[in-house]
């Protein structure tokens, strides 16, 4: 299951988009505590993305409260 969309010719930002998508799937029950998200790799690899774009918006959620993440365990 692919939580995370993300429209490489749109106009909001792609760390917005992915932030976006992470904060839909918490509120629609598919993603609930401790589940695992796609890593960076995993998703920079995907959308031929910068590794730093996927740090940018798993850390602004990170700060937030909304993800959190345990050193190589993933987010």
């Amino acid at each position: 299951m692919n939580i995370i969309s993300v429209n490489i010719e749109g106009i909001t930002p792609i760390y917005e988009q992915i932030k976006e998508s992470i904060i839909s799937a918490i509120d629609k029950g598919i993603l609930r505590e401790d589940d695992r998200i796609p890593s960076i790799n995993s998703i920079s690899k995907q959308y031929k993305i910068s590794p730093g774009t996927v740090i940018k918006a798993y850390d602004e959620l990170c700060r937030s409260g909304t993800l959190g993440s345990k050193r190589g365990k993933g987010y």
